[in-house]
C-alpha cells in the first residue's frame, strides 16, 4: 500500500486504519516515535555486538579486522536500516512491510555467532516492536512476517550458550516475544501448524526450565507463558465458523477478517493437552535423564490449568466443532473420572472446577459423561470412600454444581426421569442428608457443615420457584399410565404436541412425569423381581409396565435397563431353553450396538449386563446370541461365518478362565491359544495378529464373567467408558429447562404431588401412602409411655396382623408388602422400649409357634420380614449392652438370649430366607463382630452369630465382608474370644477356610489363625480359665444358658483330663475336616497347622494329660489317617482320577508323617496312659495300612514303601531313648513291637532288633 505526497498533508484525514481514539493527533508524530524507538534499538544492539569481553585490551589490527568480519553481514543490515529510519519520504510504519525493520533483528537472533547479550537485545527490541502494534493484519507482509517472527523463535540455538545465567535470561526473552506474538493484532494470521509450533516451543521451554532445575522465575514465566498463548489461541473460537476448520482457509473466519488459523490447531492443542493427562508419569523426571517435571501430580496440575482456560475461554463455541467436542466426550472426561481420586486434594478441586465449566457451556452434548462424573467420582468421594481430605473437597465441588440456578430441576429431569440413566438428584439428596446428619453422634465435622449448606442451597432453590399461588387442582395434576407404552427408548416429540407453545410445554412436561412414575414403578418391579420372578412379572403387567401377556421386547429392555434388579437372575431367564426366553435373548442382545467394537471388548460389555449362569448349556446359547449380534455389526470382515465368532468366544472364556483361575497351574501360552484356534474361519485362519491382540488384552485385564463382586460395577473401565461413549452418540440430549412448570412440585412432595403418584397400582399402596403421611411411626417411638400389658397386646397384634390371621391377601405382593410394615413397626417398638425388653418380649415369643399354626400361614414372608427387623433389633441391644451399667448385666444376657432365640426360631421356619435375605443378614452380623463384639454375652448370641455368618458367608455377594469379619475377630489378639465362645469360633473358622468359593490365600490365613489360637489356650489354662476382656459376662451372670453351657464344659474337661484338652481337641477336629477338602493345596495347608497346634501346644505347656494325648490320636490323628486312606483307595478305584489319586495320596503321606512327628512329640505322657499298649498297636496298624493302600493305588511305586520304614525307625529309636521300649523278660509290647515289624517293614527289622 503505497503512499502519496498528499497523504502528508496536515489537514488530511488519518488513514483508514487508524482508530478513532481520544483526541485526534497527527499520525507523523507517533510515525517519528517509531523511527526513534528502532534508531534506539539499532544502537544499542551495534553497540553490543562490537563491544569486547575486556575493552581495555589491545588487539592487534589482524585480530580486530576477523572479529569485525564476523559480523560484518549483522552489522551492515543492522546500518541499511538505520539509514532508513529517517528518511523524508519514508512514509507510515504501518503501511511499510515488517520484513525491512525485523530481518536484521531475527538475523542476530538466528545468528551462532552473535554473543548472548547481543540475542538478548534483539528480542527486547522484537518484543518491543510488537508490543506497540508498529504493523497489524493489514500492513503489506504482515503474514510473512509473523512467521518470520516464529521461525526466529524456533531456531533460535541455545546450545552455544555457555553460561547458564546468559541461557536463561534468553529463554525468558524468547517466551515473552512467543505470548506477544500470539497476542498481537496480526496473530491471526498465523497458520495452524505455526500455532502448533508455538504452543510445541514454549512447552520444550516449560520442559527444559524443570529439567535443567532452573531458577523459580524461568519455570513460572514459561509456565505463565504457555498459559497466555493458550487464552491468545481459544480466545478467537467463538469468532470461528461452525466446523473444525481448515487452516488457512479464509472461510474459516466468522468475521472475515482474513486467513488465519482455525479450529484445526486448536483440536490439535487440546488433544496435546489430554495426552498430558494420559501421560503423566512419563513426564516425571527419572534418574537417567527422562521427563522433567517433579511428580505426576505437577504435571495434572499444569494441563488442568491449561485445559480449564481453553474451556472457559471457548464456551458454548467448542459445540460447534466436532472434533474438539469428541476430545472433551470421548478423552477428557475418562482422565477427569479416572484421576480424580488417585492425586491429592488440589488435584480432584481441578477436576471438579473443569467439570463444573463443562457443565455451563456443553452440558447438552455430555448428558452420560456427566451422569459417570456424578456417580463415579462425587457421589463416591463424597460418600468418605477415599479419605476425609478428598471427601471434604468433593462436597464443595458437589455444592458448587447445587448453587447453579437450573440444575436441581435439570438433574431431575434429565437423570431422575429417564429410565435408563441413574437417578443423580436423588443420590445427591441421600447423601447430603446422610453426610449432614451422620447415624454416629460425635464433634460437628467440616464435612458436616458443607453437607448441611448443600442441602439448604437445594432446598432454597425448589421452594424459591415453586409457585404455590397457581397450585393446580388434582384433576389437572393426575397422571394417566393405563395403557403399556415401550417407554424404554422413547424420546418427546415436539412435532407432535398441542397447538399453541403452552400447550406443547404442558404436553412435554407431562411426559416427563409418566417417565418418572414409570420408572419408580419399574425399581418396585425390579425388586419384587429379585425375590420371586412370578411377582415381578405379576406387578410389571399390573402397572402397564409389560403386555399382558408379556411380549419379548418389552421383557428384554426391563431385564436390559431396570436399576438394581440381579445380575444372577438375568443369566438364568436368558439361558433358559423355553422358547419366550430364547426371544427375549434376542431382543436382549439386539438391544446392544457392537458396530466397530473388537471381540473381547464387545464381550465385556455384553457380560456386564448380567452374570453367566453356570451350566454349559446355557452359556452356549448366550453366546450364540451375541456371536449372532457381533457377526452382523462386524465393519472389519475378520469373520466368514458367525460360528466363526461363537468358537472364538467360547475360546476366549476358557482362555480367561485359564490364565485367571489360581487353581489352574499351567497357564495357556500365546502361542498354544492360536494353536487352538486354527482354521475355524470356515476352515480358514483368523489373522495372527489379530488374535494375538485379543490374548493379551485377556491376559492383562480378565472378564469378569461369573463374580457379583460391587467393586468391579463400581469401578469404571475401558470397556465400559468404550460403551458409554457409544450410547452417547444415541442418546437422547441433555435438556436445559427451568422451573417454571408443574416439576417443580413433585421434588418434596408438596401440595397433591404426592397424590399424583397414587394414580396407578392397587388400594393397598394408596393406603400405605396415605398411612405415612400420617406419620403412624410416632406412636410407636413414643411407646415407651405405655404400660406392660398395653405394650404386650400391641406387639401380639403386629405378629397375628404379619402371620396374616383374620385377613386374606389378594396378591403376593400385598402379603409382603402387608408383613414388612407390620416388622418395621415392631422393630421401631422394641427400639423405644430397650429398657424392658426381657419382660416385655417373652410372652411375644409365645406367638410365634402360635403364628406358624395359623391355616394361611406364609413363611416365606414372615420369616423373610422378621429376621431382617430381629437383626436390626440385636444390634440395637447389643450396642446397648456395651454401654450398660454393670447391675443390669442379668438383663442384658436376658435380652440378647430372647432376641437370638427368636432369631433362630425364623430361620428354622424357612432357611430359605438364609439365601433371599443373605445381604441384609450379613451386613448385620459384620456390624455385630466388627463394631459391638464386646457387647455379645451370652453362648447361644456367639453360636448364632458365628452359624449364620458361615452360612450367609457361602454367597459371591457376601463372602468378602463375612470372611473379614471372621479373619478380623481371630486377629484382634483374642480380644473378644473366651472359652465359651472358642468352639463356636472354631466351626466358623473351619466353615470359611473349607468353602469352594474362597481363595486360596483367605483359607491359609484362616488356617494359620485356627493353629495360632492355640496360644489363647495356653493363656487361658497357664490363668486358671479367668478369661480377659468380657468373659465375666459368661460367669456370672443367671443365664440359663450359660449355667448349662459352663456346666457341660466342665463334665467333659473332667472325662477328657481337663477343659483346656476339650478346646484344642475342638481346634485339632476341625483342622482334621479341612484335611478332607477337594483342594489338595487347602488339605496340605489343614495337616501342616494341625502339627504347629501340636508344636505350640508342647512349646507352651499346654498340659493335655495321658488321656487328652490319646483322645487325640484316637478322635483325630488317627481319624484323619484314615479317612485320607479311604479316600485315596476309594480315588484309585475310579477310572482316570490318576491326578485326583496321586494328590490324596500326598496328604495320606503328609498325615503319616505328622503322626510320627506327634507321637514322638507327645511319648513321655503318652507312655504313661494306661491303654499304651492298644494304641501303640494303633499305631503300628496305621503304618500297616498305609502301605497296603500305596500298593493298592500305585502298584507299590508310591512314597509310602519309603516313608513308612523310616517313619517307624524314628518312632521306635526313640522308644528306645526314652526306655518305653526296652527287652525285659515277659515284656509283650517287645514282642508285639517285634512281630509286627517283620510283617510292616522288615528291611528295618534287623537294624532295630539285631538278633
Amino acid at each position: 500500500m503505497a503512499r502519496t505526497a498528499g497523504d502528508d498533508d496536515d489537514d488530511g484525514p488519518p488513514p483508514a486504519y487508524a482508530a478513532q481514539r481520544g483526541p485526534r493527533r497527527d499520525p507523523r508524530l507517533k510515525d517519528l516515535g517509531i523511527s526513534c524507538m528502532l534508531n534506539t534499538e539499532v544502537a544499542a544492539l551495534l553497540a553490543v555486538i562490537r563491544r569486547r569481553p575486556d575493552p581495555y585490551s589491545y588487539l592487534p589490527p589482524a585480530v580486530a579486522a576477523a572479529e569485525e568480519a564476523t559480523f560484518a553481514g549483522l552489522i551492515s543490515s543492522l546500518k541499511a536500516l538505520r539509514g532508513l529510519l529517517f528518511q523524508p519520504r519514508h512514509g507510515a510504519w504501518r503501511c511499510s512491510d515488517p520484513s525491512t525493520y525485523l530481518t536484521p533483528f531475527l538475523d542476530v537472533v538466528q545468528s551462532e555467532e552473535a554473543p548472548p547479550a547481543a540475542t538478548g537485545v534483539a528480542l527486547s527490541s522484537v518484543l518491543k516492536i510488537l508490543r506497540i502494534d508498529v504493523f497489524d493484519e493489514c500492513s503489506p507482509g504482515a503474514r510473512d512476517a509473523v512467521h518470520a517472527i516464529l521461525a526466529a523463535l524456533t531456531n533460535c540455538r541455545m546450545e552455544r550458550f555457555a553460561d547458564a545465567g546468559a541461557e536463561e535470561a534468553v529463554l525468558l526473552r524468547v517466551l515473552q516475544v512467543l505470548a506477544a506474538l500470539l497476542r498481537a493484532r496480526a496473530a491471526p494470521l498465523l497458520s495452524d501448524s505455526s500455532v502448533c509450533t508455538a504452543v510445541n516451543t514454549c512447552f520444550q521451554i516449560v520442559q527444559h526450565a524443570a529439567g535443567s532445575r532452573s531458577s523459580e522465575l524461568l519455570q513460572r514465566t514459561a509456565r505463565h507463558c504457555m498459559h497466555e498463548i493458550l487464552q491468545a489461541v481459544f480466545a478467537r473460537l467463538p469468532d470461528i465458523r461452525d466446523g473444525d476448520g481448515d487452516g488457512d482457509d479464509p472461510a474459516v473466519l466468522g468475521g472475515g477478517s482474513g486467513a488465519g488459523f482455525g479450529a484445526r490447531c486448536m483440536v490439535d492443542v487440546f488433544s496435546f493437552l489430554c495426552s498430558l493427562l494420559l501421560n503423566a508419569s512419563d513426564m516425571v523426571a527419572t534418574p537417567d535423564g527422562q521427563g522433567a517435571f517433579t511428580s505426576e501430580e505437577d504435571v495434572m496440575l499444569f494441563s488442568l490449568v491449561l485445559v480449564n482456560s481453553a474451556v472457559e475461554l471457548g464456551g458454548e463455541a467448542i459445540g460447534k466443532h466436532a472434533k474438539l467436542l469428541r476430545l472433551i466426550q470421548d478423552d477428557l472426561f475418562y482422565h477427569l473420572i479416572h484421576y480424580a481420586t488417585e492425586y491429592s486434594p488440589l488435584v480432584l478441586s481441578m477436576i471438579c472446577s473443569t467439570a463444573l465449566n463443562l457443565y455451563h457451556f456443553l452440558r447438552r452434548f455430555l448428558k452420560l459423561q456427566l451422569e459417570a462424573f456424578f456417580m463415579f467420582v462425587l457421589l463416591r468421594v463424597c460418600g468418605g470412600a477415599n479419605g476425609p481430605q478428598l471427601q471434604e473437597v468433593a462436597v464443595e465441588g458437589l455444592i458448587s454444581f447445587i448453587r447453579q440456578p437450573t440444575f436441581v430441576i435439570e438433574m431431575y429431569v434429565n437423570y431422575d426421569c429417564d429410565p435408563l440413566l441413574r437417578n443423580v438428584f436423588e443420590e445427591v439428596g441421600k447423601l447430603l442428608c446422610k453426610a449432614a446428619f451422620p447415624a454416629a453422634p460425635g464433634p460437628m465435622t467440616p464435612v458436616q457443615l458443607q453437607a448441611f449448606e448443600g442441602l439448604v442451597s437445594m432446598i432454597t432453590t425448589i421452594a424459591d420457584n415453586v409457585e404455590v399461588d397457581k397450585a393446580p387442582d388434582h384433576d389437572a395434576y393426575a397422571v394417566d399410565v393405563s395403557e403399556f407404552r415401550l417407554f424404554w427408548t422413547e424420546r418427546w416429540d415436539s412435532s407432535g404436541g398441542g397447538g399453541g407453545a403452552g400447550t406443547e410445554r404442558e404436553t412435554w412436561v407431562d411426559f416427563v412425569r409418566k417417565r418418572k412414575l414409570r420408572k419408580k414403578k419399574v425399581a418396585i418391579a425390579a425388586n419384587h423381581y429379585n425375590r420371586d420372578q412370578k411377582k415381578g412379572v405379576e406387578f410389571l403387567k399390573l402397572c402397564h409396565l409389560v403386555p399382558t401377556p408379556p411380549e419379548p421386547r418389552s421383557m428384554a429392555y426391563f431385564l436390559r435397563y431396570s436399576p438394581g434388579l440381579d445380575k444372577n437372575k438375568i443369566g438364568e431367564f436368558l439361558g433358559d431353553p423355553d422358547e419366550f426366553n430364547l426371544k427375549v435373548l434376542k431382543e436382549f442382545t439386539e438391544t446392544f450396538d457392537f458396530t466397530g467394537a473388537i471381540l473381547d471388548t464387545a464381550l465385556r460389555t455384553y457380560l456386564e449386563a448380567f452374570r453367566l449362569p453356570g451350566e454349559s448349556q446355557k452359556i452356549q446359547r448366550i453366546l450364540e446370541a451375541f456371536s449372532e449380534r457381533f457377526f452382523e455389526q462386524q465393519t472389519t470382515g475378520v469373520f466368514a461365518t458367525k460360528d466363526a465368532a461363537f468358537i472364538l468366544c467360547y475360546s476366549l472364556i476358557m482362555l480367561n478362565t485359564d490364565l485367571h483361575n489360581p487353581q489352574v497351574k499351567k497357564k495357556m501360552s500365546e502361542e498354544d491359544f492360536i494353536r487352538n484356534n486354527r482354521a475355524i474361519n470356515d476352515k480358514k485362519d483368523l489373522p495372527r495378529e489379530y488374535l494375538s491382540e485379543l490374548f493379551h488384552s485377556i491376559s492383562t485385564n480378565a472378564i469378569t464373567v461369573f463374580s457379583t463382586s460391587a467393586a468391579a460395577a463400581a469401578e469404571m473401565t475401558p470397556s465400559r467408558w468404550a460403551d458409554l461413549v457409544k450410547r452417547s452418540r444415541a442418546m437422547e440430549p441433555f435438556t436445559p429447562c427451568d422451573f417454571k412448570h408443574k416439576l417443580s412440585r413433585e421434588f418434596l412432595s408438596l401440595d397433591s404431588g404426592g397424590e399424583s403418584l397414587l394414580s396407578v397400582g392397587s388400594e393397598f399402596e394408596n393406603n400405605l401412602k396415605i398411612i405415612q403421611q400420617c406419620q403412624v411411626g410416632a406412636i410407636f417411638k413414643e411407646s415407651g409411655k405405655l404400660p406392660d400389658e398395653a405394650l404386650q397386646n400391641l406387639g401380639r397384634a403386629l405378629i397375628f396382623a404379619a402371620g396374616g390371621k383374620g385377613q386374606k391377601f389378594s396378591t403376593p405382593i400385598e402379603e409382603e408388602e402387608t408383613v414388612g410394615f407390620c416388622w418395621d413397626l415392631l422393630a421401631l417398638l422394641v427400639s423405644a422400649n430397650l429398657h424392658r425388653f426381657a419382660t416385655f418380649w417373652p410372652p411375644l415369643l409365645d406367638c410365634f409357634n402360635a403364628v406358624s399354626q395359623l391355616p394361611l400361614f406364609s413363611p416365606c414372608p414372615f420369616a423373610e420380614k422378621a429376621i431382617v427387623a430381629l437383626f436390626r433389633v440385636a444390634v440395637r441391644l447389643v450396642s446397648a449392652a456395651a454401654a450398660a451399667a454393670p447391675q443390669r448385666a442379668v438383663d442384658t444376657r436376658v435380652s440378647e438370649e430372647l432376641v437370638f432365640k427368636s432369631i433362630n426360631m425364623m430361620w428354622k421356619l424357612d432357611k430359605e430366607i438364609l439365601d433371599t435375605c443373605c445381604e441384609a443378614i450379613s451386613e448385620s452380623i459384620v456390624r455385630l463382630l466388627t463394631e459391638h463384639a464386646g457387647g455379645v454375652q451370652t453362648p447361644l448370641g456367639w453360636k448364632t452369630l458365628l452359624h449364620l455368618l458361615t452360612v450367609t458367608g457361602r454367597h459371591p455377594e457376601t463372602f468378602d465382608q463375612s470372611v473379614a469379619a471372621m479373619v478380623k475377630l481371630m486377629s484382634d489378639g483374642g480380644a473378644h474370644v473366651t472359652r465359651f465362645n472358642y468352639a463356636a469360633v472354631i466351626e466358623a473358622a473351619f466353615g470359611f477356610a473349607a468353602l469352594k468359593i474362597s481363595p486360596l490365600d483367605v483359607s491359609t490365613r484362616i488356617l494359620e489363625l485356627m493353629a495360632e489360637s492355640v496360644n489363647w489356650l495356653i493363656q487361658w489354662h497357664k490363668s486358671g480359665y479367668s478369661d480377659p476382656g468380657n468373659s465375666a459376662g459368661f460367669s456370672g451372670g443367671s443365664s440359663s444358658s450359660a449355667s448349662s453351657s459352663s456346666a457341660s464344659s466342665v463334665e467333659d474337661a473332667s472325662r477328657m483330663g481337663n477343659l483346656a484338652a476339650n478346646m484344642f481337641i475342638k481346634l485339632a477336629e476341625a483342622l482334621r475336616k479341612t484335611s478332607l477338602v477337594r483342594r489338595e493345596e487347602i488339605r496340605c495347608q489343614a495337616v501342616f497347622e494341625l502339627g504347629r497346634a501340636f508344636n505350640l501346644a508342647a512349646a507352651g505347656d499346654l498340659d493335655l494329660g495321658p488321656a487328652g494325648c490319646l483322645a487325640c490320636f484316637n478322635l483325630v490323628i488317627f481319624a484323619m489317617v484314615d479317612d485320607l486312606t479311604e479316600k485315596t483307595l476309594e480315588y484309585s478305584r475310579r477310572e482316570g482320577a490318576e491326578r485326583e489319586t496321586r494328590s490324596m495320596e500326598g496328604t495320606l503321606a503328609a498325615a503319616a508323617e505328622l503322626l510320627a512327628d506327634v507321637f514322638v512329640l507327645l511319648l513321655p505322657t503318652l507312655a504313661q496312659a494306661p491303654g499304651f499298649r492298644t494304641f501303640w498297636l494303633g499305631v503300628l496298624r496305621r503304618m500297616d495300612t498305609c502301605i497296603k493302600c500305596d500298593l493298592a493305588a500305585g502298584g507299590g511305586a508310591g512314597v509310602m514303601l519309603e516313608l513308612v520304614p523310616r517313619m517307624l525307625k524314628r518312632m521306635i529309636m526313640e522308644m528306645k531313648a526314652k526306655e518305653v521300649l526296652v527287652p525285659r523278660e515277659g515284656d509283650e509290647l517287645w514282642e508285639i513291637t517285634h512281630i509286627q515289624i517283620q510283617w510292616i517293614a522288615p528291611a528295618v527289622k534287623d537294624e532295630l532288633f539285631p538278633e
